[in-house]
């Protein structure tokens, strides 16, 4: 953790990033050393397709959202039937 902190408050070549979006892309990338996860987190990762163009959507949700959570309709072939949840 320490290590982390001196990384992230680094202006310039810092090694550590953070935040859903960043943390994606390194590890994408394959440049993770030392990946770190809160305690607390609790979200999810889920897929979503279009059954008209099949385009598909990835979409990170907070648990206590996840049972509400409605799809949205396809916006490439902008169909009014909601997107399914594959995974």
């Amino acid at each position: 953790m320490k290590r982390f902190l001196s990384e992230v408050t680094k202006s310039e070549n810092s090694m550590a990033v953070y935040g859903e979006h960043q943390v994606r892309k390194a590890l994408e990338m394959g440049v993770v050393d030392t990946l770190l996860l809160s305690e607390e987190l609790r979200k999810y990762r889920i897929t979503m397709k279009c059954q008209s163009c099949s385009y598909t959507q990835e979409k990170t949700i907070a648990e206590d959202a996840l049972e509400d959570f409605v799809p949205p309709a396809c916006p490439t072939c902008k169909t009014s039937i909601p997107m399914e949840i594959v995974r």
